[in-house]
């Protein structure tokens, strides 16, 4: 997502905490980090310290024009060609009305969207998913189907995700969501979005890690017959308009666990997934065509 930046130095924050000093750099940003948070720390093995928001509203007072301001920041910076109906979707807990006031100052040019939360409690209506949030104190989050049969209607033909937190590390609880929402049914998605307040996740992934993934991806997909036999005997504008680029898809998605944020980029839209497929295409030619000339070798 884009920033509208004013801070363009490396700002550098601390805090003492029981087990030890925590340091982060924190780049640009839309304001000042010391204006967005703080530090706290908590009685959990999995993490022991926390970003505590000072824009947010639910642990520090806050006034409702700062909280406002936030919203309508956020709101701002969703991608306007979303294609609908656009899907928000807020964080449990932290996040519920971080998620509700994004929605309300989306919605106001977006009437196609509407806005759901997950929880970590059951209720009486039906469960929709269940995904982890592995790092926290309590991992499950539920979402629950909308009783409105109309809602019910709008987020099962949702063709945009809106994913709003308060905080993104590594992107992990954002892929659980995704991958269970479209476990669940959210099978016409074609995009989507996270939205934080603080995101820590930007720059994670190396070139290193990028060609691994790809060939990764290549390596498993060389694997099945009915696939190879296409990307085999079809030039590249037959293969991507048959099964290959769900196939593509589909293998991206398992590969989640050990590339969140690759995955994460790849699915954001249908574009990014027919390049990454064509890519992949290419890929397998090449691998193709090596082996053959190693064939022919022997």
């Amino acid at each position: 997502m884009e920033l509208n930046v004013v801070n363009t130095e490396s700002t550098k924050l601390s805090a003492s905490l029981m087990r030890g000093l925590l340091q982060v750099n924190v780049d640009p940003s839309s304001i000042l980090p010391e204006s967005l948070f703080g530090f706290a720390e908590r009685r959990n093995p999995k993490r022991a310290f926390l970003f505590v928001s000072r824009v947010l509203g639910k642990h520090i007072p806050v006034t409702p024009s700062v909280m406002q301001a936030s919203y309508e920041s956020l709101a701002s910076k969703i991608p306007a060609d979303l294609p609908g109906p656009v899907l928000v979707v807020g964080m449990a807990e932290t996040a519920v009305g971080l998620g509700a006031g994004v929605h309300r100052a989306y919605s106001a040019t977006r009437h196609d969207s509407m806005y759901i939360v997950s929880t970590r409690h059951p209720v009486a209506t039906e469960m929709f998913a269940r995904f982890e949030e592995e790092h926290s104190h309590a991992s499950a989050h539920l979402v629950h189907a909308p009783a409105d049969p109309d809602i019910r209607e709008m987020m099962l033909n949702a063709r945009s995700l809106v994913l709003v937190d308060d905080e993104a590390s590594t992107g992990k609880t954002f892929i659980n969501l995704h991958r269970a929402l479209i476990d669940a049914g959210l099978n016409k998605v074609e995009r989507v979005v996270t939205c934080v307040l603080t995101d820590w996740s930007d720059g994670a992934v190396s070139d290193d890690d990028q060609l691994h993934f790809l060939t990764g991806i290549a390596q498993r997909i060389s694997r099945q017959e009915d696939v190879m036999a296409q990307v085999n005997s079809q030039p590249a504008d037959q293969v991507m308009h048959g099964l290959f680029p769900k196939r593509v898809e589909d293998i991206v998605l398992d590969a989640m666990t050990d590339h969140e944020k690759l995955s994460l980029e790849v699915l954001d839209n249908v574009t990014k997934s027919r390049a990454f497929a064509l890519v992949i295409y290419k890929m397998l030619k090449a691998m193709n065509s090596v082996d053959e000339q190693a064939m022919r070798g022997l």
